[in-house]
């Protein structure tokens, strides 16, 4: 954590203030890999995504995004008992990228928008005892989600055609009456402009 720290400290320091830049590019691609804890099953996994940016002007995006990801626990009860989760997810929004300080800190952006979010659970118990066969007991849900995803995202390295940086999202959704958060995810992503 300090070593994550210290790295941000030196990117902030050699934030890009120039000026006279010009964005010359409309659109572009960003793929990104993040950790994710997810509170459906209280389970910690992976995420991927990856989304198309249309650039409305120097501080308004359109962006587009599809997403997936998974998690699995395995737990040992007692004895041959073994207790097992998965969770798998897959969702769609699309949101609107803010950049509050495009001329002199454009490195920063901030995220929000509707979310769909699809969330498969399915856990069980199986015992394995070398006199009887094994047994497998297992439970499945589905659940389809909707609600609001944002994020802060902070660009380490920009060129003129490229940027990679940090990113945290949150993901919500809306069941039974009940705001949820679905997901705390923070990872990296890579952007080309086309």
């Amino acid at each position: 954590m300090k070593k994550l720290t210290i790295l941000l400290l030196i990117g902030l320091c050699f934030a890009n203030v120039n000026a006279q830049e010009i964005k010359n590019h409309k659109s572009s691609i960003q793929f990104g890999l993040n950790g994710a804890f997810y509170g459906s099953g209280d389970m910690i996994g992976t995420s991927f995504y990856g989304e198309y940016l249309y650039h409305v002007n120097d501080y308004f995006s359109l962006t587009p995004r599809l997403f997936g990801g998974f998690a699995n626990d395995n737990e040992e009860l007692w004895g041959n008992e073994v207790l097992y989760k998965l969770l798998t997810s897959f969702g769609f929004n699309m949101s609107v990228r803010y950049t509050p300080f495009p001329v002199a800190f454009n490195k920063l952006k901030i995220e929000a928008g509707p979310l769909y979010h699809q969330v498969v659970n399915s856990y069980g118990e199986s015992t394995i005892n070398p006199e009887y066969q094994p047994s497998f007991h297992s439970y499945y849900s589905k659940e389809n989600l909707f609600g609001i995803s944002g994020s802060l995202l902070y660009d380490i390295i920009a060129t003129e055609k490229s940027s990679a940086g940090l990113r945290f999202d949150m993901l919500t959704s809306f069941t039974e009456g009940y705001y949820n958060c679905d997901s705390f995810q923070l990872g990296v992503y890579y952007r080309v402009k086309l």
